[in-house]
């Protein structure tokens, strides 16, 4: 279905939610602010609609974005792409994402990172939903709070490259990332430095989340972090490498 994940040598600046800081998080307008400042891969939040559409979008309801109560997994796709998101940085007003449009605006050649949300609890229909999506020569990395749903989705489709992510806990993370058989660990900012003391950590890529202060990344990377997620990853490259 996919093709392995193909990155530079560390560090990788990995855009969050597109590039958050430049254009709204999750939009098409942030997946091409990310590619133009030149980001090693995008990272972006997966769910489902009511009607099992995937679309781009992180939080349980429209009230953040949009001042609406709706909540995402409850809405048919239809109505949901009638929603208006006022842009906070001034442009025109921006609609909801479906996985598909995104796809069409990522670089065939660019990584994706998919974080699963919410209605992915089964792991059957993550299957259908990415076999018929996606084309067979993308980059996707999947990843998840969600460690049984990994599991269970590495059982079913065993070449697709995931990882685990995590806040707490830094033993059990790196334990289910052996378990899995991850690509990278993808760690919380204040869990990253705890992690990466343990040499087994550093048998797969852990990437911290999500980090925009440059001395902090730089930190990050000396203590052997391969790379960060980041919402201005353009000027966090410019900064940590001048």
């Amino acid at each position: 279905m996919t093709v392995p994940i193909h990155l530079p040598s560390p560090p990788w600046f990995v855009g969050h939610r597109g590039a958050a800081g430049s254009a709204l998080e999750n939009t098409l307008g942030s997946l091409h602010a990310a590619v133009a400042e030149g980001v090693d891969m995008i990272e972006v939040d997966l769910q489902l609609s009511a009607d099992e559409n995937p679309i781009l979008f992180h939080d349980w309801d429209l009230r953040r974005l949009a001042g609406r109560s709706e909540i995402i997994e409850r809405t048919s796709l239809a109505r949901l792409q009638q929603v208006e998101l006022p842009d906070p940085f001034g442009g025109d007003t921006l609609r909801i994402a479906t996985l598909e449009a995104a796809l069409a605006a990522v670089p065939h050649d660019l990584p994706l990172n998919l974080e699963l949300k919410r209605r992915f609890h089964d792991p059957a229909r993550v299957a259908e939903v990415l076999t018929g999506t996606l084309a067979p020569d993308r980059q996707i990395l999947l990843s998840s709070f969600d460690w049984n749903l990994l599991l269970e989705i590495r059982r079913r489709l065993p070449d697709l490259p995931v990882a685990p992510l995590g806040r707490f806990k830094s033993r059990e993370l790196l334990a289910m990332a052996n378990k899995l058989g991850a690509f990278s660990v993808h760690a919380h900012r204040e869990l990253a430095p705890q992690l990466l003391e343990d040499d087994e950590a550093r048998q797969r890529p852990v990437v911290a989340y999500t980090v925009n202060d440059p001395a902090e990344a730089r930190s990050l990377f000396a203590s052997g972090a391969a790379g960060v997620f980041t919402d201005v990853p353009g000027l966090l490259r410019s900064s940590v490498e001048a």
